[in-house]
């Protein structure tokens, strides 16, 4: 992120809201809790660095101490640097974003005809099958999952087209691999080059890189998963010749000069980064938030544009509070197992150190001046669990609630039914704030506790003016 010189701050320059050694204290304790061997951090405000700092180590084996020029896997925090590539491109006037792909990949599928680069920006290709590599394994080579482009790009013209482009969003890795293609023809670069001399390079980022699979990379970080209730070693042994969504390795020093350079309009456009960071408007007129490569959404209203990767990494900005965090990890989630108590973004939850109020659980406890909205909120879960639809719910939210999977529903249930309280906390009035619940105005933001014997979750409704509820979410802090 922003283009600075490395450097470790003293006490004197934190926010007085968070001291030093608290925070430290506090870094550790999360740390241990969700058993992260090492992280390196980044915290940038207003385009200025107030904290580089490393905890832990980068190799459990060989009890190596992490540090910020650690470099680690960032796997899917490579789509954002993919989606700004493409800009850069067209900012430059090599592409257009609403050419059709096969102007740019050649041997696309008739069905693919009408997909657009927009679209494989905003994951609404259409494309809806995850990439699959198990159709590539040869004899050969039985213990390397060694792919080229060629045979990538021949499975995912395989897979089938389930939604006209822009009617869904769904995430997909193809379309960030597609995007990697189209960089290459229209540059004639490797992708990992172009990335290197259009931003990497300029920006002084000595330690990012697209790698070889099979480079060296010095002060690598090992990764690690929760295997059984144990640390394990993470599996990630697929060798790509272009991995434009997920293959980049950087350190919290690099990604700090890095978003320094963003904020400062020395990456992109002000106007690209405007468009990059719109919610995608889909056939039917709602919204999705997702923009060009970054997940958009707030927290307690505050707007909140960030990307994380599977390896345990978080590169999450709050641009009304000129804040930017860097969370980088070396535990991942990939065949993890899953502790409902740690489902926060690590770089989203230290955020709330430097925003105050950011997060429930520490907002200042209010009266409930109108308890049927809790009713209402419990008749609500109560409702999806039975694979209902729940009454004064938005359009666009009754269309996210019935494509809910039958593991939503069953885990809001168990939770219904292990509830020990459910309690108000505090309502947000966030009329002015021009927030959206996929596409829906809201006015309002109502935060509630649910406790049972096991866990603690914080429950966020949206609502809209005339009380019809937009969005729920529910989260652990």
């Amino acid at each position: 992120m922003r283009s600075v010189a490395v450097l470790v701050l003293l006490c004197a320059a934190l926010p007085t809201t968070v001291a030093a050694d608290g925070l430290d204290d506090y870094i550790r304790a999360e740390l241990a809790r969700r058993r992260v061997p090492g992280l390196a951090l980044a915290v940038l405000r207003a385009g200025q660095p107030v904290l580089l700092r490393a905890y832990g180590v980068s190799s459990v084996e060989l009890a190596v101490p992490a540090t910020p020029d650690t470099v680690f896997d960032l796997a899917s925090v490579t789509k954002p640097f993919t989606a700004m590539a493409i800009m850069a491109l067209a900012t430059d006037g090599k592409l257009s974003l609403d050419h059709p792909i096969a102007r740019y990949i050649d041997g696309t599928p008739p069905g693919w005809s009408a997909m657009t680069v927009r679209q494989l920006l905003t994951h609404t290709s259409g494309i809806a099958p995850p990439l699959s590599f198990s159709s590539l394994l040869t004899p050969r080579q039985p213990f390397l999952a060694d792919y080229t482009t060629r045979q990538l790009f021949e499975a995912a013209t395989r897979d089938a087209v389930r939604y006209a482009p822009g009617e869904r969003h769904v995430y997909r890795d193809t379309n960030y691999f597609l995007l990697g293609m189209i960089i290459e023809r229209v540059t004639g670069e490797r992708y990992g080059e172009f990335l290197a001399r259009r931003f990497f390079r300029p920006l002084g980022m000595t330690s990012t890189t697209v790698p070889d699979p099979w480079q060296v990379l010095p002060r690598r970080a090992n990764g690690y998963t929760l295997r059984n209730g144990a640390l394990a070693r993470i599996r990630r042994d697929a060798q790509l010749e272009l991995a434009s969504h997920t293959g980049l390795f950087s350190s919290a020093a690099d990604l700090a000069k890095f978003d320094a350079a963003l904020d400062a309009g020395r990456v992109l456009p002000r106007t690209a980064l405007q468009q990059m960071w719109t919610p995608v408007i889909l056939n039917d007129g709602s919204h999705w938030p997702y923009g060009f490569g970054w997940q958009l959404g707030d927290r307690r209203g505050h707007r909140v544009i960030a990307h994380s990767g599977i390896t345990g990494v978080d590169y999450v900005k709050l641009p009304d509070d000129g804040l930017t965090v860097i969370a980088l990890t070396n535990l991942g989630n990939l065949f993890a197992d899953v502790n409902p108590d740690v489902d926060s973004w690590l770089g989203e939850l230290l955020a709330g150190h430097w925003v105050p109020g950011l997060f429930a659980s520490t907002a200042a406890r209010r009266p409930d001046a109108a308890p049927e909205r809790g009713r209402r909120y419990l008749d609500a879960l109560a409702a999806f669990a039975r694979d209902e639809i729940p009454d004064r719910v938005t359009a666009p939210l009754a269309v996210v609630l019935r494509s809910a999977d039958a593991e939503a529903r069953q885990t809001t249930e168990r939770r219904l039914t292990a509830r020990r309280s459910f309690t108000y906390i505090a309502s947000d009035d966030v009329r002015g704030r021009a927030l959206f619940r996929f596409g829906v105005p809201i006015v309002r933001l109502d935060h509630y506790e649910l406790v049972t014997d096991r866990e603690t979750r914080y429950y966020t409704f949206a609502v809209t003016d005339d009380e019809r509820l937009a969005d729920v979410r529910s989260y652990a802090e």
